[in-house]
Formats: C-alpha cells, structure tokens, sequence
C-alpha cells in the first residue's frame, strides 16, 4: 500500500472474524493523533468479511499523525461488538 496524505480522499477497509445474528449498525471508529475520536457509518461485505468507508468527493482526513481505525457492529439489541483497532499513519503534504 502506498502512503495516505492527509490532503487526499481516502478510503477505509477492516476485516471482521464474525457479525451478530442480526447487525443493525456497522461504523468504523476512529482516534485522530489529538486522541478525539469520532466514527463513520459503515456499509457491509459480508462475502470479503469486510466494513468500509469511502470519503465523500473533497473530504479529508486533514490531520497528519499517527491514526487509529477499529470497526464496530452493533446489534438488534444496542449491544456493541468493537474489532481490534489498526494504526495507520497518515502523511502531510510533501512527507
């Protein structure tokens, strides 16, 4: 993979190891390098076993640093099942 520029569009694959019965939400959390975190609604490969996100046309991680992505389901029932979290380190401009 090559490097991810915080001034690009990007997206955001995770692999998952199982689902609950019945996933009522899928969204990938994230902690920028301030340690804010934040979450993207996911959308679902339950054939590659996958949650992603693509960056709408413009948008931006926009802050260089080391970053960290886990996805979360969550179940009929609100319960939450987080995976394990990835770090990715994001480059600025010219890095």
């Amino acid at each position: 993979m090559g490097k991810i520029y915080s001034t690009q569009p990007f997206k955001i694959a995770l692999s998952y190891p199982e689902l609950p019965a019945v996933p009522a939400k899928t969204e990938i959390e994230y902690q920028r390098p301030d340690g804010r975190r934040g979450r993207f609604a996911a959308g679902i490969d339950t054939v590659g076993k996958k949650l992603y996100y693509w960056s709408a046309p413009g948008e931006k991680l926009g802050i260089a640093g080391t970053w960290r992505f886990w996805n979360v389901v969550t179940d009929a029932n609100g319960d939450e099942y987080p995976g394990e979290p990835v770090v990715i380190v994001i480059h600025g401009r010219g890095n």
